[in-house]
């Protein structure tokens, strides 16, 4: 449920705010003027400003997203960093609420933050991000973004490092046995040469000593 502006800023940060987007050309970058505006009246303003501060507002045009958007009441004491912002922006397209509940469950999304991804686990009836429900879809829809309010700050899953060094192969080689190389006077003595016959006259059988 959106809280109103009145009850999450005061109302001289608001019409700062507004001055603040009305000088800034956004309508060629991310977040049009429609979508701040959505973001401004429905109790996402600290997301917006975060967005803008961080110059996310106006960076290449060209990519289509999906903005995960948590209220104000949800940031009061959660800073939203760079980093984390950017893990609240999936880069695989402008995602409709309709196109979400079509995903097959635990479908990976990848985000502007390198190595962090959002998983959608869908039932057919809610679609959390990260087990963060979606409380306010299709907040703001048009050809280049889709924004959907969520239940609270999301904390991204990190991805595996891609291990970029070359595989080396293990390959198994067989040991072979040293050989033990006797002498030639170890054999020696076991060996018995045996005595050379006496060579006798005629009729004289030889004989061995």
């Amino acid at each position: 449920m959106a809280i109103p502006l009145s009850e999450s800023l005061p109302s001289a940060v608001l019409l700062l705010l507004a001055a603040l987007f009305a000088l800034t050309p956004t309508a060629e970058s991310y977040c049009s003027d429609a979508m701040a505006t959505s973001l401004l009246s429905s109790g996402f303003t600290r997301f917006l400003y975060t967005l803008h501060a961080h110059n996310l507002t106006t960076t290449a045009a060209a990519s289509r997203l999906t903005y995960l958007a948590p209220p104000d009441t949800t940031l009061m004491n959660h800073n939203l960093d760079y980093e984390s912002l950017r893990s609240h922006i999936s880069s695989d397209g402008a995602l409709t609420y309709q196109s979400l509940l079509a995903l097959s469950p635990n479908t990976t999304l990848s985000t502007l933050r390198r190595r962090a991804s959002l998983v959608v686990g869908t039932d057919g009836e809610g679609v959390p991000f990260n087990e963060v429900l979606v409380s306010v879809p299709n907040l703001y829809v048009d050809g280049s973004c889709v924004v959907h309010g969520v239940d609270g700050p999301l904390v991204p899953i990190s991805s595996p490092p891609i291990d970029d060094s070359p595989i080396m192969a293990t390959r198994k080689f067989r040991v072979v046995p040293k050989r033990r190389t006797l002498q030639v006077s170890t054999y020696s003595r076991f060996i018995r040469r045996a005595t050379a016959p006496n060579v006798t006259k005629k009729g004289v059988k030889p004989g061995f000593p």
